[in-house]
């Protein structure tokens, strides 16, 4: 055992009869590693270090452990001291040596206690230690690598540690020691652990690509109450407001409007309480020419026209009076005369002065809404003067662009909800900004019933409810929020019930680089899916990185013309009208940046089916989602296993060739089906 033996060009024999020695002082049954020794040595013995301190020289001495996710990782000191003598004989008791088969030579008769033993045995022992690891994704890893299960070689108190379990006391413990956090939206996308800032950059790559153009472009993000749709507005407005104009206009900037509509639900007409949000937010950039006209308009729409008039003949018959009664006429009504016309006078003033303040308090300068349903009831015309006065003051902010994020529009009443969505389509469409509206589809669609429940029976088409025609009309394409892989969860997780763990992935920087790199040449959306596969045994900051750069990458126009070439041959399987095609390539792309970042893979002919279903029968593929093995019942035209609104679709010949397929495509796969439902939030 004492005999030297040369590893990777160097002699260990004076260490190894110093640990063989020091192995049989300990009554161990087992052999450090030479790298275990050697940090053990060089950081002394007998000297108190942290297990942290141990598991960074270990990380260094291989680069390769974890798939080279540890190469630049930077350790905390973990909280306990103790001898490194001690840590080597604590660790060694994680582990059965009889279930643990020897990776040294044959010759050797105790098993070898390596590096990645060791660093794992470091986070049993040491939670604090592991937490950090696991958000780095390098214990997972560490785990992976190991010729056997970690479970099988784990001792009775390794297997109490590695099941999270630190003391007798823990579960009270870990309990007592959750911290209460907020339901608020989160604001910086430093702290998004669920993958949301990434998607809010395809997002903005989207909104920033849509061509300065006449008209209104809408958005919409739906998703259930929770589900993170002001976290992911809160993202896209820092990303579109720290954009720089492209280089054919450098000064182009984006400025962003929130309108919460629940808070404003109560204002009534709803373009009015819209409108002057857009313009508080605005008016800064405003020259003061444009300021005062807006004054103006405001001024006069409370209707002061009137007040004007009415003062006007007030104060005529105030002046009229010594006419009516002249003294020389009436000599015995010269005291009446002057009295009559001082008070009418005094009369006249009072007037005027109340007259005055209520016709400014009911303008539009005081936000008032009842000026503003008494503008539209009067107003001659008053659409066009709304559209043609929204539009100017758009025209006036250029080259700065608008975004209005509408949000909790799904906590609103009915009737606001409509009267909203329509007036952002007759009233704001005609100016040049982007309306990106936040809300439950459902809930939106049950909206639109209620307010048209005369029309239910009337206007409704198998599998699509009266509600989803209108958003369909009212928006250019829908997106929900990505599916959450398992390790992001697990992240999240961490940071829960550990508040410290609130910085970004370590390495994340240096990935996101390198991705861009890997991606430069990719110029279609099948030379991204290539990259992708190709780099799929990278580390989770690399693999996830690179995810990221995918899918913003896919909101170039470059790739979205390329898209709508690629989809062409899916034509025949819309409704035959030009908003149909378009719907589909918008919805395509951001269901391919959501498979993407929900690490669901999914074909182009899969995925554009899906699209197809969901745009064109959007109850059915709930339906599917929920229940994917009732693929094969439509297969098997089995109409009566659907509810009563979905049976005349299973025998409908549009339906059937794209659940069915035929000689020219093949089927929508239950697979798929199975897919779609973690692909979205």
């Amino acid at each position: 055992m004492i005999a030297s033996r040369q590893r990777g060009g160097v002699f260990l024999l004076e260490n190894e009869a110093f640990m063989e020695l020091n192995r049989m002082e300990r009554d161990s049954d087992f052999e450090p590693s030479s790298s275990v020794l050697d940090a053990l040595s060089k950081l002394g013995m007998d000297n108190k270090v942290s297990a942290g301190t141990i598991a960074t020289h270990l990380l260094r001495s291989h680069s390769e452990y974890a798939n080279g996710a540890a190469k630049s990782l930077k350790l905390k000191k973990s909280p306990t001291l103790k001898k490194s003598r001690e840590w080597l004989q604590d660790v060694e008791k994680l582990f059965d040596a009889d279930r643990l088969t020897s990776i040294s030579e044959s010759a050797r008769e105790a098993p070898v206690l390596h590096g990645r033993l060791f660093i794992i045995g470091l986070c049993l022992l040491e939670q604090e230690l592991r937490r950090e690891l696991e958000k780095a994704n390098v214990f997972p890893l560490l785990i992976k690598e190991l010729s056997e299960p970690l479970v099988e070689i784990l001792s009775a108190e390794g297997q109490y540690l590695f099941e999270g379990a630190r003391n007798k006391g823990s579960e009270v413990d870990l309990i007592d020691t959750v911290p209460t956090w907020p339901d608020d939206p989160i604001i910086e996308s430093t702290q998004d652990f669920l993958g949301r800032s990434a998607f809010a950059r395809f997002l903005a790559e989207r909104i920033a690509s849509i061509p300065r153009t006449s008209e209104a472009y809408s958005i919409h993000i739906c998703g259930p109450w929770g589900s993170g749709k002001s976290t992911l507005l809160n993202f896209l407005k820092s990303e579109l407001e720290q954009r720089k104009g492209p280089p054919e206009n450098p000064s182009e900037k984006w400025i962003v409007v929130e309108f919460n509509a629940w808070l404003h639900q109560h204002i009534q007409p709803p373009w009015w309480s819209l409108m002057d949000r857009v313009y508080q937010v605005t008016k800064r950039r405003l020259t003061w020419h444009s300021r005062l006209n807006e004054f103006l308009w405001r001024l006069n729409s409370g209707r002061i026209h009137y007040f004007v008039i009415a003062a006007v003949l007030i104060w005529a018959g105030a002046f009229a009076v010594p006419y009516l009664f002249p003294a020389q006429t009436w000599p015995n009504l010269e005291a009446v005369g002057k009295g009559a016309e001082g008070i009418t006078k005094v009369i006249a003033l009072v007037a005027t002065i109340w007259g005055g303040m209520i016709a400014f308090r009911r303008s539009l300068l005081f936000s008032s809404s009842q000026a503003a349903q008494t503008y539209t009831e009067l107003t001659h015309d008053p659409t066009g003067v709304i559209k043609r006065r929204f539009k100017g003051l758009m025209k006036e902010l250029q080259p700065t662009r608008v975004a209005i994020f509408v949000d909790d529009l799904d906590r609103c009443q009915s009737r606001y909800v409509v009267d909203l969505l329509e007036g952002v389509q007759t009233l704001f469409r005609g100016a040049p900004v982007v309306f990106v509206v936040s809300a439950d589809r459902h809930w939106l669609n049950a909206c639109y019933a209620e307010i048209y429940k005369e029309l239910n029976h009337q206007i409704h088409e198998p599998g699509k409810p009266l509600g989803a025609l209108f958003l369909e009309k009212a928006f250019r394409f829908s997106t929900p929020l990505p599916g959450i892989p398992d390790k992001l969860k697990e992240r999240y997780w961490d940071h829960l019930l550990n508040p410290e763990i609130d910085e970004e992935v370590p390495g994340m920087s240096a990935a996101r680089r390198r991705a861009n790199s890997i991606l430069k040449e990719a110029g279609n959306e099948v030379g991204i899916r290539n990259e992708l596969a190709k780099n799929k045994g990278g580390s989770f900051e690399e693999q996830r990185a690179l995810r990221e750069e995918a899918a913003v990458k896919l909101a170039s126009p470059k790739i979205i013309g390329r898209i709508e070439h690629t989809l062409r041959p899916y034509a025949k399987l819309l409704e035959p009208n030009p908003r149909a095609m378009k719907l589909l390539v918008n919805n395509y792309s951001a269901n391919r940046a959501l498979s993407i970042l929900s690490e669901v893979e999914i074909e182009l002919h899969q995925l554009a089916l899906w699209t197809i279903l969901c745009a064109r029968w959007p109850q059915l593929a709930d339906f599917l989602a929920e229940k994917p093995e009732m693929r094969n019942e439509i297969a098997d035209l089995n109409a009566d296993a659907f509810p009563p609104e979905l049976r005349s679709l299973v025998t409908e010949p549009e339906v059937v060739r794209v659940i069915n397929g035929d000689s020219e495509l093949s089927p929508l796969t239950t697979a798929t089906l199975h897919l779609s439902a973690r692909m979205r939030t």
